[in-house]
């Protein structure tokens, strides 16, 4: 069977989606497990410009079947795009499945959303080694003739969805990705504005509760995938940088202490990019050391708030203290360390003076913000999801406010903008010292235009766009 793998444009640009643009490790991890019975080919609808010239590429290649990443950032655009497939080729079996990327826990809690009319089922869980499972189930079936019925599945019959026996996700043998899926798009994937940045797989989960992370709601147990597959992943990547995607790798130091081990013996040297807590930070120094003499070059620390108050608020679990002594010490490794700091939507003026007043303060060479999103699968939208101001999901980008403003929101992003301006400013030498030179030029060109638009961003509330494409059935 001939199987497309798509992955949807996004609806809008943002600060996030200019400066970081994930591989598609889903497609990626699904392809040695579908390769042997079926013919892939993969379209990247995020650099490409046009679905029909993508498609002609592919030349005698006519898909059968087409299996659709989704996830709340690209949702607007699948219709469009849906429509397109159907009208190019007439009778094509086509199935959406979770994206590999923040949020994408939307699609199990809220199944309803991504149940759109033009498709003929729908993947709930979204872990990759359950996505395995019904994915070649299902294709298996439409090769046979026969109508899925594979637990995990949402089947839409004639215009009225069904879902199969339910699938819990949970962690499993998932193997290696196949790189050479990516064909021409190889390289050209990116994240905190560094080019040609391969991303991977390590560690899953997370023993703390941060209520806007998806590892909110998770049991806090940590798993690693085997250290000889990873290894086997990196003899195949040919980018120069490599972004360990982990939601805190650092908290299970023999697990990085292993991996260290096989990447020095194997001889691996690549730039890397990886998060940490400051906490993590600082009882790891002498491992992140050792990772630096590797090629850690890049560091991000989810410093997350800028008071006492604020990071109780959001259950970080950290102190102030701790989050400037972790930064001194991983600048004092000669890292490039990007802080992040997380915005409530009710700010006020005095709020967002006393956070700029914080970070010139704090002098950290890069400084990162984003509002705070009650994203599907977190404590914080179960928390908040009665005071959601618009269902629109691509605007939970962590760069619009969902939630209820004490400013105007123009104001709201025109203060927004000033903090982005204000960092921005300061971190032209940290780039030069620490990016590659074709990165820095091509983020500097992007952030007028970016600030521009998030300075305007208040137009993207209007008007609201309701996603959920089943009869019936309530955003609530």
């Amino acid at each position: 069977m001939n199987v497309l793998f798509l992955h949807l444009p996004l609806a809008r640009r943002s600060f996030q989606s200019e400066f970081a643009l994930p591989e598609p490790l889903t497609q990626m991890y699904l392809a040695p497990t579908l390769g042997a019975r079926h013919r892939l080919r993969f379209v990247d609808l995020r650099l490409e410009r046009n679905l029909e010239r993508a498609l002609d590429r592919l030349e005698e290649f006519r898909p059968e079947a087409a299996v659709v990443g989704v996830n709340p950032l690209t949702l607007p655009s699948l219709g469009r795009v849906l429509g397109e497939l159907r009208s190019r080729v007439p009778g094509l079996k086509i199935l959406l499945h979770a994206d590999a990327e923040y949020g994408n826990s939307h699609v199990s809690e809220r199944p309803q959303d991504f149940l759109h009319p033009q498709a003929d089922a729908l993947v709930e869980p979204y872990f990759i080694a359950r996505q395995q499972e019904v994915i070649a189930g299902t294709l298996d079936a439409w090769q046979a003739g026969r109508e899925p019925a594979v637990p995990g599945l949402w089947v839409n019959g004639r215009g009225t969805w069904r879902a199969t026996e339910h699938v819990a996700n949970v962690v499993g043998e998932i193997g290696v990705p196949d790189r050479t899926l990516l064909g021409t798009y190889r390289g050209r994937y990116r994240f905190a504005g560094i080019g040609r940045m391969a991303h991977l797989f390590y560690t899953y989960g997370c023993r703390f509760k941060c209520r806007f992370c998806p590892m909110s709601k998770h049991d806090g147990s940590i798993v690693t995938l085997p250290v000889d597959r990873l290894v086997q992943d990196l003899r195949a990547i040919t980018e120069p940088h490599v972004f360990l995607e982990d939601f805190e790798p650092f908290l299970v130091p023999e697990a990085m202490s292993a991996l260290a081990d096989a990447v020095e013996e194997a001889g691996i040297r690549k730039r890397w990019y990886m998060l940490t807590r400051a906490d993590s930070a600082l009882a790891q120094h002498e491992l992140i050391a050792r990772w630096k003499r590797l090629g850690l070059s890049w560091l991000y620390l989810g410093l997350d708030g800028e008071s006492a108050r604020r990071l109780k608020e959001i259950k970080k679990s950290s102190t102030v203290e701790t989050n400037e002594r972790a930064l001194r010490s991983m600048l004092d490794l000669g890292l490039a360390v990007t802080v992040g700091f997380v915005v409530r939507s009710d700010y006020t003026r005095e709020d967002f003076a006393a956070l700029r007043a914080y970070v010139r303060h704090l002098r950290a060479p890069m400084v990162t913000f984003t509002v705070e999103t009650p994203l599907v699968g977190t404590a914080l939208f179960d928390e908040a999801q009665r005071d959601l101001t618009t269902r629109d999901w691509s605007l939970f980008d962590l760069q619009h406010a969902v939630l209820p403003t004490a400013l105007p929101l123009d104001e709201f992003y025109r203060e927004m903008t000033r903090l982005h301006a204000t960092a921005g400013l300061r971190t032209m030498p940290a780039m030069l010292r620490h990016y590659p030179l074709r990165d820095v030029v091509r983020n500097w060109m992007a952030g007028a235009d970016l600030m521009w638009r998030l300075r305007h961003a208040a137009r993207d509330h209007e008007p609201p766009r309701p996603q959920s494409f089943v009869a019936g059935t309530s955003p609530a």
